[in-house]
């Protein structure tokens, strides 16, 4: 990760097929940094640069994460975080710099009619939908 990190809040997420979740992420003074792991299933995890300053502002990663290549993803602080459920069911377990704090989430929403934001590599397939994890605001 290239700098120390405390994690100081363990999460646990189970999701069914087709679940997208996110793009998720925390402002201050509560912003959070994860560690990401797949523990059963599979997911395509996203994280995008919503560092407005940022050289690489709206630039992404993606990775298949699953209990079987047992990788993990970094999100750092300032970026958006977001995930695709591609097996029958998945569990998701990621450490978070901060705490979790309503005031502070915000979720990037989208349209099913509207065309994915540039982070997402794919459309969603017919019949998906999105998780609303019941963050304050959208973005």
């Amino acid at each position: 990760m290239g700098t120390a990190t405390t994690f100081v809040q363990d999460n646990h997420s189970r999701s069914s097929r087709g679940v997208l979740h996110g793009l998720h992420h925390q402002l201050e003074p509560e912003p959070q940094g994860k560690l990401v792991r797949c523990t059963a299933g599979a997911i395509f995890d996203v994280a995008v640069d919503l560092r407005r300053s940022s050289a690489t502002f709206g630039q992404w990663v993606g990775a298949e994460l699953s209990a079987a290549n047992q990788q993990q993803l970094w999100v750092p602080v300032g970026f958006g975080h977001g995930f695709l459920t591609l097996s029958e069911t998945a569990e998701v377990l990621y450490k978070a710099s901060g705490f979790w704090s309503k005031s502070c989430e915000r979720s990037l929403r989208w349209l099913r009619r509207m065309p994915p934001p540039p982070a997402l590599p794919r459309p969603l397939p017919p019949g998906r939908y999105l998780r609303d994890e019941g963050g304050s605001g959208y973005t």
